[in-house]
């Protein structure tokens, strides 16, 4: 009798934290779309390839886009895409999630 309990609370736990990282699967470096991001390319470009951003941000003159993906070992965590000030991409970089 106690394990059904037991399994029932195992599968809430599990359900609950599928659904707060509801996250396309996009492996950080390994699959195309993150790996087709270079330098240079106009935010237009990356959101052509990505879709919109999970959300932005302007940081001391940059334009930031952030992006929920599964990094190389497939944990949830952030693709971090910057742009200069005239919208061309600077660097991308990975931002681990911590539970």
């Amino acid at each position: 009798m106690k394990r059904i309990p037991a399994l029932i609370l195992a599968g809430a736990a599990l359900s609950l934290s599928a659904a707060s990282f509801a996250a396309p699967k996009i492996a950080f470096y390994r699959d195309g779309p993150v790996k087709a991001i270079t330098a240079g390319q106009t935010e237009d470009d990356v959101r052509s390839v990505m879709g919109s951003p999970y959300s932005t941000r302007n940081v001391a003159g940059e334009t930031h886009y952030y992006y929920r993906v599964e990094d190389n070992f497939g944990t949830p965590a952030w693709l971090d895409v910057a742009f200069d000030p005239g919208g061309y991409v600077i660097r991308k970089g990975e931002l681990r999630m911590i539970d």
